[in-house]
């Protein structure tokens, strides 16, 4: 996982259309911090067809292009920090449909650079299915806990 974890770090810094450079990439699954005495091991591949991204267990199929991530399947949590830009608004709602930006434009990336990966977007997060592990990749602002407090 590890290994899969430090691929993916490279892809996501590497990734083209992303208008903000990454200034932090942090696991926070205790497997991929090295403190899960029983780390997961990797799952089934997934092949792609088209703009559909199935599993090749033909009981999990994948309804409307989005990744399965599989019953009891560990979701391997990513936290990205971007840099700092004075473009980031100050209303939280406008803060969250800038970060689903980001994420669809991730997921967009992902799909055209990389046809080893399948990537769901969401409103607050961006899955990926890479090297037999599933990751959520979510984006840290500093001041929207700032902006939701006050």
């Amino acid at each position: 996982a590890a290994r899969a974890l430090g691929e993916l770090e490279r892809r996501v810094r590497e990734l083209k259309g992303v208008p903000l450079q990454i200034l932090s990439f942090d696991a926070t699954h205790p497997a991929l911090r090295s403190t899960c005495p029983f780390p997961p091991l990797p799952v089934g591949r997934v092949s792609r067809l088209g703009p559909r991204c199935v599993y090749p267990d033909p009981f999990n199929p994948v309804q409307g292009g989005m990744p399965v991530v599989r019953r009891g399947q560990d979701v391997f949590e990513v936290i990205i920090r971007f840099e700092s830009s004075s473009r980031w608004p100050d209303d939280v709602a406008a803060v969250a449909r800038i970060k689903t930006a980001f994420y669809i434009q991730m997921h967009r990336a992902f799909v055209t650079e990389y046809s080893d990966m399948a990537a769901c977007a969401a409103h607050d997060h961006v899955d990926l299915f890479f090297a037999g592990f599933s990751f959520r990749l979510r984006i840290h602002y500093p001041r929207e806990l700032a902006h939701r407090t006050s």
